[in-house]
């Protein structure tokens, strides 16, 4: 068992007692942002503060923050629709609650980086679907997703496809933990950044060798599962 004890901070914004554990169990990091309260949730600054003071871990913190913008940011359908998707920001994500692909992975960036963590955005394309070497259905600037940096280790989060999935004019909540920390061996077989050092490979892999390779999915994640965008 473990206990979570909320405090108050010098300036009033709610923290959380230190937890210490295993390195590799999400469960009560998960457990933690679940139970964020509301009040902390209006500004980056006091939603990073709660989210991630609590772990000493850079990976827990991280987790933290995966979990909740994966649980609490619904897929803008609409806007996605429209194919207008000027003013996506951390911001209006956090306010709105909601985004496409550009204020998923913003949100991520500022609330990580709140925390003293080594993140960035990653624009390029990315496919989900079932392909075939050789398919060329592939748009090069259609997504975004974060390069997290962890004891000089680059992996990769992608917490659009983390939130769940489209299906018409429909977002459906479905909570996907094999985005979160993906390697780039594997992360390349589906995402291909524009700036080819974001693929943190040696050499990196051109367009045309991308479309020649099959595509290959984390485990358990459905076809339904991919959400593309631009912001």
């Amino acid at each position: 068992m473990w206990n979570r004890s909320a405090t108050e901070s010098v300036d009033g914004s709610r923290s959380a007692a230190p937890i210490t554990f295993s390195e590799t169990d999400f469960q009560q990091v998960d457990a933690h942002a679940a139970h964020t309260p509301f009040e902390v949730t209006y500004n980056i600054a006091s939603l990073s503060d709660y989210l991630t003071s609590p772990f000493t871990s850079d990976s827990h913190k991280l987790r933290a923050i995966y979990f909740w913008v994966t649980h609490n940011i619904s897929y803008d359908v609409q806007l996605h629709q429209s194919g207008v998707y000027g003013g996506q920001s951390a911001g209006s994500a956090l306010r709105d609650r909601r985004a496409v692909c550009a204020g998923y992975a913003d949100l991520f960036t500022d609330l990580a980086r709140k925390a003293g963590l080594d993140v960035r955005t990653v624009y390029g394309g990315a496919r989900g679907g079932p392909t075939r070497p050789g398919d060329t259905f592939f748009e090069p600037s259609s997504h975004a997703w974060n390069v997290v940096r962890i004891r000089s280790q680059y992996l990769f989060v992608d917490s659009t496809w983390g939130a769940g999935h489209i299906s018409g004019p429909t977002f459906t909540w479905q909570f996907e933990p094999h985005w979160f920390l993906v390697r780039p061996k594997h992360m390349i077989y589906s995402h291909f950044p524009m700036s080819p050092q974001d693929q943190y490979l040696s050499p990196p892999l051109d367009e045309q060798h991308f479309l020649d390779v099959p595509h290959v999915k984390p485990r358990a994640v459905d076809d339904h599962h991919v959400l593309d965008c631009v912001g």
